[in-house]
């Protein structure tokens, strides 16, 4: 026997569109284009040894229902089996874009294509059509049979059971009946070993028989009657998907379908599953019931920018507008009204009007869902101005209830201005809210913009004085640009409040005056890493280089030397009066002080011009930076250095040898020749000596 294996239920948390799907849907199909070609010739014969059979056993048994909605059902089925080319797989809406099904969407595939709009979920096909009494499995002898066969009807929906991980049961199969066949019922669904994943099933004798759930009918009454036609349910062309998995192996054959009656009214219909239909533009409101995907609801209006007014089952009803659930086709041009100048219009239903930018104030009327205002101004962010039968009233610019049409004019200053985002805002007599208050910014006032005093207040003329007000963009705003203050050198303003000024490069030091607002110092060099120095009131001053608190405005000109210096990164570094921390301390540099290079000693010591005498401080970069380059010392022939401290050299080629004395620092001595791979042999102070050739403690130089 045949096994089917059980329907998967995935479910998707977006409702996505159709155009969507296509380019990003989830799939995931049993087998591999390859494993699917393998898998059809592997078991055609098979399929045309037991399905074919059993198609023409069908034919010959039901042919006279061919012309009937339901053998037109099983047709279509059958046509599915033979032409479709699917692979057994699960996927919203995925035998469309892919060629991949399992049970619940070959179901709802077949009756699709019949108008009929039922889910592609099999936990679901419980609720499916109206479920059939009188159909249940009963064992005997060991194996399953049907009880009441008599009430199946060809074309009904058989779905089988099986266990959730609690122990309950819950619908994972569903097939459609498509009659009695040597005894025993037939169903044809899902088969994933068949070479287009569709089979027919003719033995119930154990799992089919014993786990049957329900038998449900989604056919209308005379559907096995060939006379009888269905107006809703005419025939479709079947779906062609828009790629494969399994490619076509023959030529599909479409078959001849009656024309289809185009609707050219503008209709409402869902994305995708199905969308709620209210009595009222509310979701609070009764609930009519649901448009199907596939469905179609008559287009009334567009009664807000929230709700569709359609026509529901005989009924007027409401249905999200939103474009992830619904869409609107075949939709009327809606004539353009030519306003002469800006105005206010509700988005549906009514609106209130009031006599001053508050609900507190008189209500002058509502403005109905017809109605338009015309606009004076943007009063601030929550009221329009508006005129209004003959005064001047205020309207609520929240876009859930208003909308504007056509635009707010600009308004157009001679300089920079502060306006309120709404509401009002507080002027004070300096920057401070403990300060004298002038009075406030209100609606659609302005005034002038003086300076940016700091980060939290400008600088503003108001009514002939100056006035500060916030820079909170949350109450103000900006309009137009405050002009940079030009300068002829670079200097020094603080990033908003106050900055001590100090007479030393020192917190502890005297302290000569603050930096605040809009004042600026004139920089005479960076001293270090944490300080300026400033000119302030005459006198030298250090200010802190701290982004947080200080800005550099324009560049502090390079400082130029004659040959190669040293200056520190910050702060201050010792001198030595030979290469050794150990040494005679001979001074500190510090700050934007520099000492000439004479040579670099070795790899962690600078050897440098201090004061008329040779001094010594450390390569550590962490600590000094190097401005220019060290002139490369010329020899007259090969050399051997070190590559830094220091490296002892030996009367013979053995570090048994006698020792000579070291070679460290810039010291070179001439080099005779390489006497083998680990001793150089060198002239030292006129004898022969030797040095190791260890690139890790010496190098040559050869110019």
């Amino acid at each position: 026997m045949k096994q089917l294996v059980l329907c998967v239920l995935l479910i998707f948390s977006l409702i996505i569109q159709p155009k969507q799907i296509n380019a990003a849907l989830p799939v995931t199909p049993l087998y591999t284009t390859e494993q699917a070609i393998e898998l059809y010739n592997q078991n055609l014969a098979d399929y045309e040894s037991n399905e074919r059979l059993l198609i023409n056993q069908y034919r010959e048994k039901y042919g006279h229902l061919e012309n009937s909605l339901a053998g037109k059902v099983i047709e279509r089925a059958i046509w599915y089996m033979e032409n479709g080319y699917s692979v057994y797989g699960h996927g919203l809406l995925s035998y469309h874009y892919h060629g991949v099904m399992d049970c619940s969407e070959f179901t709802k595939l077949v009756f699709g294509d019949f108008n009929f709009i039922i889910t592609d979920v099999s936990r679901n096909y419980a609720t499916v059509g109206t479920p059939v009494e009188g159909v249940k499995p009963i064992n005997i002898d060991g194996k399953w049979k049907l009880e009441g066969m008599e009430n199946l009807r060809i074309g009904d929906i058989l779905t089988w059971w099986d266990f959730e991980e609690d122990g309950t049961k819950y619908i994972s199969h569903v097939a459609i009946y498509m009659g009695e066949l040597n005894g025993q019922p037939a169903v044809i669904g899902t088969a994933p070993d068949n070479p287009t994943a569709l089979g027919i099933i003719n033995n119930f004798d154990y799992w089919f028989g014993e786990n049957l759930f329900s038998v449900q009918r989604v056919l209308p009454e005379g559907s096995t009657d060939p006379t009888k036609e269905f107006s809703k349910h005419i025939e479709k062309e079947p779906v062609i998907p828009e790629s494969y998995v399994l490619p076509p192996q023959n030529e599909i054959i479409i078959p001849e379908v009656p024309e289809q009656p185009v609707n050219t009214n503008p209709i409402v219909m869902t994305n995708y599953g199905w969308v709620s239909v209210y009595e009222l533009p509310s979701i609070n409101s009764g609930k009519l019931g649901n448009l199907q995907f596939g469905e179609e609801a008559p287009y009334i209006r567009q009664y807000n920018k929230y709700w569709y007014e359609i026509q529901f089952e005989n009924q007027v009803g409401y249905i999200t507008t939103n474009s992830k659930y619904t869409n609107l086709k075949n939709e009327e041009p809606v004539e353009e009204i030519d306003y002469d100048g800006p105005v206010i219009m509700t988005n549906g239903e009514w609106v209130g009007v009031f006599k001053g930018p508050s609900l507190k104030s008189e209500r002058l009327g509502n403005l109905s869902d017809t109605e338009k205002a015309p606009l004076i101004r943007k009063y601030n962010n929550w009221w329009y101005e508006v005129k209004y039968n003959g005064e001047t009233g205020y309207i609520t610019t929240n876009t859930k209830y208003t909308k504007l049409i056509g635009e707010l004019p600009e308004e157009e200053y001679e300089g920079p201005v502060i306006k309120t985002t709404g509401g009002w805002v507080s002027i004070f007599g300096s920057p401070s809210t403990s300060s004298k208050k002038l009075g406030a910014l209100e609606g659609h006032e302005v005034v002038g913009v003086i300076s940016q005093y700091n980060n939290w207040w400008y600088e503003v003329e108001y009514n002939g004085k100056t006035g500060y007000i916030t820079t909170n963009t949350k109450y103000t705003k900006l309009i137009g640009e405050i002009p940079e203050e030009e300068y002829d050198s670079p200097v020094i303003k603080t990033t908003g409040g106050w900055v001590s000024i100090f007479g030393n490069p020192s917190t502890s030091s005297e302290k000569l005056g603050v930096l605040e607002g809009q004042q600026a110092v004139t920089v005479l060099s960076q001293y270090n890493d944490w300080w300026y120095e400033v000119e302030y009131n005459g006198k030298t001053g250090y200010i802190t280089t701290n982004t947080k608190y200080t800005q550099l405005i324009g560049e502090i000109p390079e400082e130029e030397y004659e040959g190669p210096v040293i200056k520190t990164t910050g702060g201050w570094v010792s001198i030595f009066g030979s290469p050794s921390t150990s040494a005679e301390k001979l001074g500190v540099l510090e700050g934007h002080q520099a000492v000439t290079v004479l040579s670099q000693y070795n790899n962690w010591w600078y050897e440098v011009e201090y004061n008329g005498k040779t001094g010594y401080i450390t390569t550590n970069t962490k600590y000094t930076q190097l401005i220019g380059e060290i002139p490369e010392e010329v020899y007259e022939g090969p050399v051997v250095k070190t590559n830094g401290g220091w490296v002892t050299i030996y009367g013979s080629p053995s570090t048994g040898g006698e020792k000579l004395g070291i070679l460290e620092g810039s010291q070179s001595v001439p080099l005779i020749e390489k006497y083998n791979s680990w001793w150089y042999k060198v002239d030292y102070n006129g004898t022969y000596g030797f040095i190791t050739t260890n690139t890790k403690y010496t190098l040559v130089i050869s110019n």
